[in-house]
């Protein structure tokens, strides 16, 4: 028998068994899936899906958060889910209030609580940096809470289909005229005391829905708080910005104001998937991967930095870090606080600054 086949019969086995093992490591990783039901501060049930790497550590962490009319489980949101536990990440997907199709009652800036709830939960589980997802108009919410909040444990953000300001959007799909109509309609009923009456609203592509004239003036009225160009202005954390080329609901060029208006973000990117449509219906594994490669960017690069610290458990009081020179923050105490009007309870460790505002708004608090 020859040296030469001797050699072959060794190498042959092994290049088999490497090649392999790459095939094995290019597999979406296993997933855990589990059902849960959480409570939001403000006494709203809401119901998600959390997806986790099996045998391994999270790289990370993801909240994301729907757009409109949609839920947990479907559109953009619902399949990027699992799409990056495969890729090592702990995601959550939870229903903000106003999910599906029905008539929508609640005020824009009352999802809030509901992403809270998100973030809190994921908090609870992991210690693995986390990052906030929004999709389509769940873009807008997830801006407005990043502002609110300041919490400092969002490490990055991601926009996927930002449709950028509720009103500008009207009027780009029917006009001012036809805009200013239903607005003032709105305005009309609640200086009327009828803010809870409902309205039959066109919204062109996405068809007609019934929205109270409180919610109607609370997303496109002149004081909205779901303006995206002022939100992100007040944001800290990278962003990333993505666009499908085929969309006919959001336009890139909503991005790049978006991303000229985040002056105080340390990074925002904005890419574009050539022949997306607005749910990436056909781009769903480029959608994935972009995002995974750029969270792994901004990740490696934020965990090189010194801590940014914890918010409290309910960050949605939470304010920015103080500079170095500011003077120290009150010393803060570990109390047991109930929302207005509700008997679950939060374990929170506030400064006497916050437990004022906290106590401004109804909580009760006691020291633990």
């Amino acid at each position: 028998m020859s040296t030469r086949w001797v050699l072959c019969r060794l190498i042959i086995p092994l290049v088999a068994t490497v090649l392999l093992v790459l095939a094995a490591g290019a597999q979406p990783s296993a997933v855990s899936t589990e059902f849960i039901r959480l409570t939001t501060v403000d006494g709203v049930e809401t119901a998600g899906l959390i997806y986790a790497p099996v045998g391994r550590a999270p790289r990370g962490s993801a909240a994301l958060v729907h757009g409109y009319a949609s839920n947990f489980y479907s559109g953009s949101t619902g399949r990027l889910s699992r799409a990056l536990a495969e890729r090592g990440f702990m995601t959550i997907a939870l229903n903000m209030r106003d999910h599906d199709a029905g008539p929508k009652t609640t005020l824009f800036e009352e999802n809030r609580w509901d992403e809270t709830a998100a973030v809190d939960e994921l908090a609870r589980r992991t210690v693995a940096p986390m990052v906030l997802v929004g999709s389509s108009l769940g873009t807008n919410r997830v801006l407005f809470y990043l502002a609110e909040t300041q919490d400092a444990r969002i490490r990055a953000v991601v926009l996927i289909a930002a449709p950028g300001n509720a009103f500008e959007w009207n009027v780009r799909h029917f006009g001012r005229e036809i805009t200013m109509k239903s607005l003032e309609q709105a305005q009309k009923l609640r200086a009327a005391g009828r803010g809870k009456e409902l309205m039959l609203v066109d919204l062109g592509p996405l068809g007609k829905a019934l929205y109270s004239a409180d919610h109607l003036v609370s997303l496109r009225g002149p004081q909205t708080k779901s303006d995206p160009f002022g939100n992100i202005a007040r944001v800290t954390a990278p962003v990333l910005l993505v666009y499908g080329t085929a969309d006919s609901l959001a336009e890139p060029e909503v991005g790049r104001r978006l991303k000229a208006a985040a002056t105080r973000a340390p990074r925002v990117d904005l890419v574009e998937i050539v022949g997306a449509d607005h749910n990436f219906s056909k781009h769903r594994s480029e959608l994935a991967s972009v995002i995974e490669r750029w969270l792994g960017e901004v990740l490696t690069a934020a965990a090189k930095l010194p801590s940014m610290g914890q918010s409290s458990t309910t960050p949605a009081l939470a304010s920015p870090a103080p500079p170095p020179d500011a003077p120290r923050a009150p010393s803060a105490i570990r109390l047991r606080c109930n929302p207005p009007r509700q008997p679950s309870y939060y374990n929170i460790i506030l400064d006497t600054v916050t437990l004022q505002r906290y106590l401004q708004q109804g909580w009760v608090c006691r020291p633990v």
